[in-house]
């Protein structure tokens, strides 16, 4: 979803100026480092989700983790990129929105559900890690 976040900005180009240029590179620095400070939350709750999915007694409630775990870490990977595509829309087009639409990319394929993850969660003997 946030793809098309970018392109509408790409598209519309800046929608005015600040008038303030270091405003602006603080903004656009802020953009590209808050995805790599969202990885390390993303790990852990990861962590801790696959820890939980060990100890649950059934398929069902392995696979409620599962997909709360997927809407957790695609909500965390998405929040930089939505932030990234609205800098770009108040200051134009740059560079600057690409780790963040890396970090979603990437994000949104490790925890997508894949018929060999769904059949692993689903296993009597399922150790935690699709």
């Amino acid at each position: 979803m946030t793809v098309v976040f970018f392109a509408l900005a790409a598209v519309m180009g800046p929608v005015g100026s600040f008038g303030d240029t270091a405003l602006e590179g603080t903004l656009k620095l802020v953009a590209m480092v808050l995805p790599a400070l969202s990885l390390m939350p993303m790990l852990l709750i990861h962590k801790q989700m696959a820890a939980r999915m060990k100890v649950a007694p059934d398929a069902a409630g392995r696979m409620a983790i599962f997909r709360a775990r997927m809407i957790v870490l695609s909500a965390m990977a998405e929040g930089p990129c939505l932030f990234a595509s609205v800098i770009m829309l108040l200051t134009g087009a740059g560079w600057f929105v690409i780790p963040a639409a890396l970090v979603q990319l990437a994000v949104a394929g490790a925890v997508a559900p894949t018929a060999s993850r769904l059949a692993e969660v689903e296993s009597p003997n399922h150790r935690g890690e699709p």
